[in-house]
Formats: C-alpha cells, sequence, structure tokens
C-alpha cells in the first residue's frame, strides 16, 4: 500500500467513524449514513472501506433474501400439497390418465421450478452470511489496534488478504477477501 493508498484508508475510516457516530446518537437514519459512506468510498476509494460497506449494512439484503426463501418453501408446500390430492383423485375415482399425467407434469414442473429458485436463494443467503463473517473478523481485529495504524500489521493484512497469486513473470494478484484483486 502507498503512503497516499493509506492515507485515503485512514481519512476515510475517521469520516466513516464520525457518520457512524451520528448514526448511533440518531442525528441522522441509516438511509443518510448509506449516502454519506457511498460518498466516502467515491472520493476516497478505499479498499477498506470497500469491505465495510459491503459488511454489516445489508442486513435489507438478508431479509429480502429470508423472504424469498420462506416464499419459495410456501410455494413448494402447497404444489406437494396439490400433488398429493392429485394422487388422492387419481386413486379414489377414474380419470382420463393424460389429464392426469398433464396436471403431475404441471404440478412437477412448478415445483422442481420452485426448488431451483430455493436452491440458489440458499446459496445466496449462505455466501451473504459468510461474507458477513469474514467482515466481522476483519473489523474484530482492526479495532483491536490501539490508535493510528501507522506501521504494517500482519494481523490486519491476513484479515484483508484471501490470497497471493505469484506468477513466472514475477507479477503477483492479491485477491482480498472482498473478491476484489490487485495486481503488483
Amino acid at each position: 500500500m502507498t503512503p497516499k493508498q493509506f492515507e485515503s484508508e485512514m481519512n476515510y475510516l475517521v469520516a466513516r467513524h464520525l457518520a457512524e457516530c451520528f448514526l448511533k446518537q440518531g442525528f441522522m437514519t441509516k438511509t443518510e449514513f448509506r449516502k454519506i459512506d457511498d460518498f466516502l468510498v467515491r472520493t476516497f476509494s478505499p479498499l477498506i472501506g470497500k469491505l465495510l460497506t459491503l459488511s454489516l449494512d445489508k442486513s435489507g439484503d438478508k431479509s429480502e433474501l429470508e423472504q424469498k426463501q420462506q416464499a419459495l418453501l410456501t410455494e413448494m408446500q402447497t404444489l406437494d400439497s396439490a400433488l398429493r390430492q392429485l394422487f388422492q383423485q387419481n386413486a379414489t375415482t377414474v380419470q382420463d390418465q393424460s389429464e392426469y399425467r398433464k396436471s403431475y407434469d404441471e404440478i412437477t414442473q412448478k415445483f422442481s421450478k420452485a426448488e431451483e429458485q430455493k436452491k440458489r436463494v440458499d446459496q445466496k443467503l449462505s455466501n451473504l452470511l459468510e461474507h458477513r463473517g469474514i467482515i466481522e473478523n476483519f473489523i474484530k481485529k482492526l479495532k483491536e489496534q490501539n490508535g493510528q495504524i501507522s506501521e504494517f500489521s500482519e494481523n490486519l493484512w491476513c484479515g484483508l488478504l484471501d490470497y497471493v497469486t505469484a506468477y513466472a513473470d514475477g507479477r503477483l494478484v492479491f485477491r482480498f477477501k472482498n473478491g476484489s484483486e490487485f495486481e503488483g
């Protein structure tokens, strides 16, 4: 990290901390805080800031995913009940089997589609929670620092970095835990 990048990181962290204090004191809403944070990220382009912005402020995303997950589960239960009714009806009354088969195929297709959607939502929710865990751990490490960070901290670096790829031509590509990459 260059001195200019480091200064940008520190400016971002100080400004964000002040905004968080205003938020906690009730002087601004979460929406206003989000706008300020977005402005700060655009202004300072901080790596740490990008991680923080993707972190705990996504509670709306989590609840939206959980609502979608529940809706899909309810839809699957409804389709399962419809399928059981169809089986029962076919077992107890004489029916045109081509109509039965058509109804059966429609219900099972809808169920399969809902099941696939639910799997995707489950995966997104799992990824979000995993990402939050990583960010929470990094924030914890950041808070453990005493005062201003004026020198390299292995603890912080390891909390930020996912892995480094070294190429034969001498290039290094740093992949951070938020998914961003930096070539150096």
